[in-house]
């Protein structure tokens, strides 16, 4: 993990947020840009299958637990465009997937942890080599199998407590 900062972070996060809020889940906003060499790949925000959920199958569940009720997380909104320009190829590999969240419409000031192995899988499995986790205050890098790794801790963690 590298705690990184600077003007594109910034752009990026900008980017994000607008993304996030467009985002129809009751629950959490979430946006989500991927980028190399400074030209965005594609981006996404999380949401339902259909336009609006009728009601949250997540209602009253703690953060990070039962992941899988909603099935169209930013991440792979995101790399499912991606594996649609299979001409992207060479500009994965040199990729980083942003991440933001919304907190009452605004970027969170702490990025959070990573703790969702779906996306973390789907990440590995397309080859995007760095994920950043942006917080209003401050950004972490990691790399892909640093994000993946703690993911899985990180989920196990959340589901003992």
């Amino acid at each position: 993990m590298k705690k990184i900062n600077s003007k594109y972070i910034k752009e990026i996060i900008e980017k994000a947020t607008l993304i996030a809020s467009l985002s129809k889940c009751k629950r959490s906003k979430r946006g989500v840009v991927i980028s190399t060499r400074n030209i965005e790949l594609s981006s996404a925000s999380n949401g339902p299958i259909e336009k609006v959920c009728n009601s949250c199958l997540r209602e009253g569940l703690e953060s990070g637990i039962s992941l899988e009720l909603c099935s169209n997380h930013a991440e792979q909104k995101a790399i499912n465009d991606l594996r649609r320009m299979l001409y992207l190829h060479n500009e994965i590999k040199e990729s980083v997937l942003y991440h933001v969240k919304l907190v009452n419409g605004n970027v969170s000031i702490d990025p959070g942890i990573p703790y969702c192995i779906f996306c973390s899988q789907e990440i590995l499995n397309i080859g995007i080599p760095n994920i950043v986790l942006c917080g209003k205050e401050t950004s972490y890098m990691y790399e892909k199998e640093e994000f993946h790794e703690l993911s899985i801790y990180n989920s196990k963690k959340i589901k003992n407590e």
